[in-house]
């Protein structure tokens, strides 16, 4: 039987961004003070984790949560990984739902209705974001580490998970919620594959 791995997926903490509902995408954003309070809540839940190694996307708000919680976890470190870099949201970076209801109408009701099938104007598709991001999922797996952790964002780890639970079904998105700077963990072995812990 193949040895058993650990990977906790975690949200960044909160930023000015998250609490005025604003489309983040690839915009540089500091985490708020909620956000740095959130991370070291969860750093204070994995302490006893043995975490040996935090794969981050480049985005300064999810360097900021790795870097909190992994203060919290000895001789861990952290290796910055474009594989989950968040989606590129384009043209609707910086902009309210509201404000891309009016301007993108049609694109907006396709957001909620069907997002696998959008591709944002000056943006990138989910589907696009999900072969990347599990694709180098896969690749983790196979090196010598335990127990690791992924910080990345809500889109990035909303498409992951879907893989993991083998979601296909149209709108799947929307089915899945991961609060800010939350941890889940999931398990790996070559004979079971990833298995979602609740």
């Amino acid at each position: 039987m193949s040895e058993k791995k650990t990977i906790f997926l975690i949200r960044h903490g909160e930023t000015e961004w998250n609490r005025l509902g604003k489309f983040r995408g690839r915009n540089e954003l500091p985490l708020n003070e909620n956000g740095m309070n959130s991370a070291h809540i969860t750093g204070e839940e994995l302490r006893d984790s043995h975490i040996e190694i935090f794969f981050t996307s480049p985005l300064k708000r999810a360097v900021q949560t790795a870097e909190i919680i992994s203060e919290y976890i000895p001789n861990s470190k952290i290796v910055k990984d474009v594989g989950f870099q968040n989606i590129d949201i384009g043209e609707w970076e910086g902009m309210t739902k509201a404000e891309v209801k009016i301007k993108y109408l049609k694109e907006y009701e396709m957001w909620f209705n069907e997002p696998e099938n959008l591709i944002v104007p000056g943006g990138e598709s989910i589907i696009d974001v999900q072969k990347r991001a599990f694709k180098r999922l896969q690749d983790l797996v196979q090196l010598n580490y335990h127990t690791m952790a992924i910080v990345s964002h809500r889109s990035v780890l909303k498409v992951l998970l879907a893989n993991i639970l083998g979601m296909k079904e149209k709108n799947y998105f929307w089915r899945i919620s991961i609060g800010t700077a939350k941890a889940l963990e999931v398990e790996y072995s070559l004979e079971s594959g990833f298995i979602l812990k609740i």
